[in-house]
């Protein structure tokens, strides 16, 4: 097969925010001939889609109505795209390496998980460090792509970790509260190891909690929350037979065949 002679290319998340000339760029990408287009959306790119000055919007979309199919994981996704004028079908993310995420004891001293980026804000990271100081009692650690700082009281910054389930064998629950998200792997891979989740996704099998944090509501969503966990910290773990239920949910859900 010669250069650029594709059957197919498949952009996983298009971040226009990143890009300049976003619709030039779309097409560009995409001039092998004969050759079909795809995009899997999931999530912070379609904030960023919605985020555009209106006639740079437009543009994008005309020229994202030219490829041959749109996937995103999951309905309020495909909901936001057909608001936009782009029909998606859902297609859940395939889980990568799922026999990594066995489940495992929990530890003894009730521990919150909480993936943490520097440079997307969508996480609320300075919202849930000001949860965690108010905590002094439970074990915060957060991580991801971020600062890595020494341990502080309970609070500790671990930055980039290669082996996540590691980190994961190490927390009692996952704790996510996201601006906007799609349908996130970190709290499944969280639910796969028997660990509960809480979060503002609404996700089979995770305690849903309702926040959309605000400078104005900051105090009250953070009195909230530190209630809530309490609830979550109080009940009983999943039993092994229930454990095995949730797995199997997720690894039939994003099974990659």
């Amino acid at each position: 097969m010669k250069p650029h002679e594709y059957k197919l290319i498949y952009l996983f998340g298009f971040y226009p925010a990143t890009a300049t000339h976003h619709a030039d760029i779309l097409k560009s990408a995409f001039k092998s001939k004969g050759c079909k287009r795809a995009i899997q959306w999931v999530g912070t790119d379609i904030f960023q889609m919605r985020a555009l000055p209106w006639d740079i919007h437009q543009e994008l979309v005309k020229a994202l109505n030219e490829v041959d199919y749109h996937f995103c994981n999951s309905e309020w996704l495909q909901e936001e795209l057909e608001r936009m004028g782009i029909k998606a079908k859902v297609n859940y993310c395939p889980i990568y390496q799922p026999e990594r995420f066995q489940v495992k004891p929990l530890p003894e001293k009730f521990t919150i998980g909480i993936y943490h980026s520097d440079t997307n804000r969508m996480h609320n990271q300075e919202f849930l460090l000001d949860v965690a100081k108010a905590m002094p009692d439970v074990e915060f650690k957060f991580f991801g792509p971020m600062r890595r700082e020494p341990k502080t009281k309970n609070i500790e910054l671990m930055g980039w970790q290669e082996n996540i389930a590691q980190i994961i064998e190490q927390c009692s629950i996952n704790l996510r509260i996201s601006v906007h998200d799609g349908f996130p792997h970190t709290p499944i891979h969280f639910m796969l190891m028997g660990r509960k989740v809480i979060t503002n996704v609404k996700m089979p099998y995770a305690d849903y909690v309702d926040m959309n944090v605000t400078p104005q509501n900051w105090i009250n969503m953070k009195a909230d929350l530190i209630s809530f966990i309490r609830k979550v910290k109080n009940e009983k773990p999943w039993t092994p037979k229930f454990q095995e239920e949730v797995r199997g949910y997720y690894l039939n859900l994003c099974d990659a065949e």
